[in-house]
């Protein structure tokens, strides 16, 4: 049996962050000389409720150079949908921790199968979640316990948690992510977080 080597946690390409309306962050560059392949994932979620003119393209990138930047090419790219988020605040505070029951002053526009952003007034305590229920009206229901206390936070819909990108490292120096917003001038700011997890080596 092949003993895998991965790389945990996950190396953040981009770290959990709001990005301007029109801007472009450039992630870090990575280098990935020794790694074999990596999967990358991505989670996006607008946090207002007007609604967009474009959608916001997420890029992962590689370069077969060690340093430098004139070698970059594109290798995936995400694009978010253009339709308008619905945003309900969570009103009731003591909710158990951890819990996966968020209540809302009224749920109107939150239903099952919505992917919602919960955006933390400590940002880097934002998370991305799927609804399974709305009860009672006013209890949103999620399929995990959420790894932060999220009372007095707001709900948005409309969020992405994209498929995983399967990136093959044979020829790649360096990998990295960058968030354009300016492309299809997208006009709002959005919560985005680009996540690695390299395969280092099989024995």
């Amino acid at each position: 049996m092949a003993t895998y080597s991965k790389t945990v946690p996950a190396t953040a390409l981009i770290s959990l962050q709001q990005v301007a309306a029109s801007a472009v962050v450039v992630g870090s560059a990575v280098g990935v000389t020794t790694a074999l392949a990596a999967e990358v994932a991505c989670y996006f979620g607008r946090d207002n409720t007007s609604a967009p003119t474009g959608g916001a393209k997420i890029r992962i990138e590689g370069s077969f150079s060690a340093s430098g930047n004139r070698a970059w090419f594109p290798i995936h790219t995400w694009q978010s949908s253009i339709v308008a988020a619905v945003n309900q605040t969570v009103t009731a505070t003591g909710h158990t921790h951890p819990g996966k029951i968020l209540t809302v002053g009224a749920a109107t526009g939150l239903v099952a199968g919505d992917t919602t952003l919960v955006k933390n007034a400590t940002l880097a305590n934002s998370e991305w979640g799927r609804i399974t229920a709305i009860t009672a009206s006013v209890d949103v229901n999620y399929e995990e316990n959420f790894a932060n206390d999220q009372d007095n936070s707001n709900i948005y819909d409309q969020a992405q948690i994209f498929p995983a990108m399967h990136v093959d490292l044979g020829g790649i120096a360096r990998i990295r992510a960058v968030v354009d917003f300016a492309s299809l001038a997208h006009n709002q700011t959005a919560i985005v977080e680009v996540l690695m997890n390299t395969l280092d080596s099989i024995a």
